[in-house]
């Protein structure tokens, strides 16, 4: 499925963002406070890769001067937020043929809303009399039992035939189960959109926040898993750890020191010589990775258990700092790789990325080495939207 355009309605700042198109790669330019991230937030809830992150609270969502009216019809009549429409790809189209035979869909676009109830709203037109002439073909009925299910045009016509007939044969038994099973809702279009909810991409958000932190105390970490509080920096540790095929236990129990620093070295490599293809800016980086018992005297939840450092050094002053330290331009697209790597393990390669000001970090060359990484290994397989105030970032070749 391929997002074509997008509005945006009674979401934070935006009232009505209008619908606009959206193509492979989407730049959306702003002021600072413009809404440009609130258009990004409110698409992440569509179908986002954590499922907590999934619902709108009009608490917190609903545009504040227009709240306490609001609150007064939200539980009889909540407002909608987001309006999406998609081009349906072939392989889509085909999956829906399969069950629903052939054309059942009029065309091959798709629209899809969700708001405050947060339930995703889908509007696809089938043509119900051909799904019906598709299912009496491949019944199974002698001649004569189609006859008299001619006139229908309706699945639960259908239904409702066989059910009010007391005399049924065998094969009309078997096709009352059969139909009954393909569509329980008695829905052809339920069924249809079920089918390509499966297909609609998955939205990956990445902003400043979700850089790698330089420091990690992993027993701390491991609390805050357990009592579901990570926040967006701890999800790109565990994505880290994730690559190398390793966990909080196994980092607790210290029982493959040796070949987890290898595997974190290995992973580390493979990822620089990534940036190094598209980063002009300094080429004598490098990541470190370090893993030491904690001290006593060092500061709360760094005092006890394991500490996992991340650091960067630099080659040609034989000098590393934290990774929260220095060359956030660097850090922005390592901690970027890291989690898109991962997560393309997890989802596969049908995800559409959103990143809130990637630029923020970067020099004015750095952000035309962002845009060529963009064009060249993310908009062959992905929907990119993005958003920026820097001139630098805007593609003059694709205004």
């Amino acid at each position: 499925m391929i997002l074509k355009s997008v509005r945006i309605e009674n979401f934070r700042c935006i009232e009505d963002s209008n619908k606009f198109s959206i193509e492979p790669v989407t730049c959306l330019v702003g002021k600072n406070e413009a809404g440009k991230t609130a258009i990004l937030q409110a698409l992440y809830k569509l179908k986002p890769d954590i499922n907590e992150m999934a619902r709108f609270d009009p608490l917190y969502d609903y545009p504040r001067r227009k709240y306490s009216e609001y609150e007064e019809r939200h539980e009889d009549k909540p407002d909608k937020v987001l309006t999406t429409e998609w081009e349906l790809e072939q392989k889509e189209i085909d999956e829906v043929a399969q069950v629903l035979g052939n054309h059942a869909l009029k065309n091959t676009t798709a629209s899809v809303q969700k708001g405050y109830d947060n339930e995703k709203s889908w509007g696809i037109e089938i043509d119900e009399q051909r799904v019906v002439k598709h299912y009496l073909k491949s019944s199974g009925l002698d001649s004569k039992e189609r006859s008299e299910l001619k006139d229908v045009k309706t699945i639960e016509e259908i239904i409702a035939k066989l059910e009010a007939n007391d005399q049924r044969s065998q094969s009309q038994k078997e096709f009352l189960v059969t139909i009954t099973q393909a569509f329980p809702d008695r829905n052809p279009s339920k069924k249809a959109t079920d089918i390509l909810d499966g297909f609609m991409p998955i939205f990956l958000y990445f902003s400043d926040y979700n850089r790698l932190p330089g420091a990690v105390p992993i027993n701390y970490l491991r609390k805050k898993r357990d009592g579901d509080k990570l926040d967006h920096r701890d999800r790109v540790f565990l994505a880290l750890l994730d690559l190398v095929g390793t966990s909080i236990e196994e980092l607790e129990g210290m029982s493959k020191f040796e070949e987890l620093i290898a595997k974190l070295e290995a992973v580390s490599n493979r990822i620089t010589q990534e940036i190094f293809d598209y980063w002009s800016q300094n080429m004598n980086l490098e990541v470190e990775f370090h893993f030491d018992q904690a001290r006593p005297g060092d500061e709360l939840h760094f005092h006890e258990g394991y500490i996992f450092r991340t650091r960067i050094k630099n080659r040609r002053h034989g000098v590393s700092v934290s990774f929260d330290e220095r060359s956030r331009g660097f850090v922005w697209f390592f901690s970027f790789l890291v989690w898109f790597s991962q997560l393309k393990k997890t989802y596969g390669e049908n995800l559409i990325i959103l990143l809130d000001d990637p630029a923020l970090s970067l020099h004015a060359r750095a952000q035309a080495d962002l845009l060529r990484y963009i064009e060249e290994k993310l908009k062959p397989n992905h929907q990119v939207i993005y958003t920026t105030h820097s001139p630098f970032m805007i593609d003059p070749e694709n205004l």
